[in-house]
């Protein structure tokens, strides 16, 4: 059985043969360009992933991925990424396993049992953290994004160590390191039409939620009211964000690059709400800060509208100091204070004041 994706066997020449991946200041365009249209059965990609390559579960228009000129036709896998990573991260930020699933176990599962088509290592996986890929073969391609994303996450939720945020479309995947990374080739194993059907049937009877552009986070960021002589937004930000401002390494980028948007989002929507006028734009520090985290800009290759696009309930942000904080949202309001005594003055609500005023140090 031959499946639809497409590889691109000139990444392989870019990646960095320690680490699999294209490491900081790479060639990153190499990664989103180049992409071939392909046809092929498990044995015949599993060589290709065993040289590096990299693969893709669509085929792509011009064989790309960019920001908004990307347009993914149809797919022939669905590639799950088992991370065994936590959400969360560890006192230093570093990253934290959270073991749930070795690849020994995953052969135990009822759907690999009876759809697993290949399986191979990540490029980052080691013995004592064990990171996979399963690929599981279409036999009917996909054509309509919205299904294969909701098809994919009904497979997923039923494999533990599953990563859910590498299921965006399209998805790019490096191969593995070698021939050794190959776990797994089942050319007679894949889901079959039948149950494409099935799922589709179930997908399209599902409630759809209406598309609403005011809460799109990119919107958020960019609708801010502006002024040269306003409130300076980096300066309410995080240390956190500031630091990645400072060109400060950090340990997981996507992660961080979350971590910012997130507070960026979250003051969007409180100097919004409350008719802060800021001095530069929200979207533009979450620009600057993608580049200062990996060293090209965002246009390049779509990876900061996905990010961005992976922040679930955008519109309910608010900046962390107002969930840390015992005051909540007054707290935003003493930040404004340090900066602009009258914009506190004129802004703020009683409420505001008379909470920052009852948590001030009583005198002795």
């Amino acid at each position: 059985m031959k499946f639809i994706c497409s590889v691109n066997k000139s990444v392989a020449s870019h990646v960095d043969p320690k680490a699999g991946k294209i490491l900081d200041g790479g060639n990153f365009s190499a990664f989103n360009t180049g992409w071939e249209a392909s046809t092929l059965d498990a044995q015949e990609i599993s060589e290709f992933v065993s040289l590096k390559a990299g693969l893709c579960a669509w085929h792509l228009k011009d064989g790309k991925r960019e920001k908004n000129n990307t347009f993914p036709e149809q797919a022939g896998l669905i590639i799950i990424d088992i991370d065994n990573q936590a959400d969360a991260k560890g006192p230093n930020g570093e990253k934290v396993q959270q073991q749930e699933l070795t690849f020994s176990e995953a052969l135990d599962l009822d759907i690999c049992k009876k759809y697993l088509s290949l399986a191979y290592d990540s490029p980052s996986t080691s013995e004592e953290w064990p990171r996979f890929r399963l690929v599981f073969g279409l036999e009917k391609p996909i054509t309509d994004p919205g299904f294969y994303q909701w098809f994919s996450k009904k497979v997923c939720s039923g494999i533990p160590g599953a990563d859910f945020r590498a299921l965006t479309v399209p998805q790019l995947f490096y191969g593995t390191k070698d021939a050794t990374g190959i776990l797994a080739v089942n050319k007679d194993k894949f889901i079959p039409e039948s149950k494409i059907n099935e799922a589709f049937i179930a997908y399209a009877q599902e409630p759809k939620l209406k598309e609403k552009s005011d809460i799109d986070p990119e919107n958020i960021l960019a609708s801010c009211q502006l002024d040269t002589t306003g409130i300076d937004l980096v300066r309410l930000c995080s240390q956190q964000v500031r630091s990645v401002l400072n060109h400060e390494d950090v340990e997981d980028r996507s992660f961080t690059m979350t971590v910012v948007l997130k507070e960026l989002i979250g003051w969007a929507n409180w100097c919004s709400k409350h008719n802060v006028v800021l001095c530069d734009s929200p979207l533009t520090v979450a620009h600057t800060a993608f580049y200062c985290i990996y060293q090209y800009e965002h246009e390049l290759d779509g990876k900061f509208g996905r990010i961005l696009d992976s922040i679930h309930n955008p519109e309910d942000l608010l900046p962390a100091i107002a969930m840390a904080s015992d005051t909540g949202e007054a707290a935003c309001w003493k930040k404004i204070s340090l900066q602009n005594y009258k914009v506190y003055d004129d802004l703020a609500p009683k409420e505001a004041k008379e909470k920052l005023a009852a948590a001030k140090p009583k005198p002795r």
